[in-house]
C-alpha cells in the first residue's frame, strides 16, 4: 500500500485535470511516470531479467521518449550497477554516469 497514492490516485487526478483543462493526456501520463518512486524498488538481480524489464519499460515509454532520460537519471541513481543496461536501452547516455 506504500505506493497506492502514486499508482492509483495520482494518475487519476492528473488525467482528470488534463481532461478538464484541455491539456495533453500523453504529457499527464508522462509526468506521472517520471515521478515513479523507483528509488524504493530493487532492480532485478539477474542481468537477463534486468534487460527484459528495461526493454519492456522502454517500449512502454515509446509514446513519449522525452520521459526516458528523466526516469533513466532516477534509475541510474537508484541502481548504479545497472548503468550498462540503462545505457543499452536508451535511458541514459554513456558519458552521464551517476554514482
Amino acid at each position: 500500500m506504500r505506493f497506492a497514492r502514486w499508482a492509483l490516485l495520482d494518475p487519476l487526478a492528473r488525467v482528470w485535470n488534463a481532461a478538464a483543462h484541455g491539456h495533453d493526456m500523453a504529457e499527464a501520463v508522462s509526468a506521472w511516470l517520471a515521478d515513479a518512486p523507483v528509488e524504493a524498488v530493487d532492480p532485478p538481480s539477474h542481468p537477463s531479467a534486468l534487460d527484459f524489464e528495461l526493454a519492456a519499460l522502454a517500449r512502454l515509454l515509446a509514446f513519449n521518449p522525452a520521459v526516458k532520460p528523466i526516469l533513466g537519471g532516477q534509475l541510474a541513481s537508484a541502481w548504479p550497477d545497472a548503468f550498462g543496461a540503462l545505457s543499452r536501452h536508451g535511458f541514459i547516455e554513456q558519458e552521464v554516469r551517476h554514482g
